[in-house]
């Protein structure tokens, strides 16, 4: 999640549920599960009325999200509210 989040960081975040995440909208930063990548931190790109996402990270060299596939609102663990970094704690 380079450069919004850089190694060393901490993230506060909310748990939300899996009807709280179907109503997301795009560019949030959420934390979600993955089978095979486990947890991620990824931020929200496309949605549609079904609670399917489809989640891209900052960093070009990112795992592409065709890779990851679409993310479903019961994959959705939390979403991102502060960033606390060396520079200070920073709203998301």
């Amino acid at each position: 999640m380079a450069p919004t989040l850089s190694h060393g960081d901490y993230v506060l975040a909310r748990l939300t549920s899996k009807s709280k995440a179907a109503s997301l909208t795009t560019n949030r930063v959420v934390l979600f599960t993955h089978l095979q990548f486990g947890f991620l931190v990824k931020r929200l790109t496309c949605t549609d009325k079904e609670g399917v996402f489809v989640v891209t990270g900052d960093n070009p060299v990112s795992t592409p999200s065709e890779t990851l596939g679409e993310i479903r609102a019961e994959q959705i663990k939390a979403v991102v509210r502060w960033r606390i970094s060396p520079q200070g704690i920073q709203k998301m």
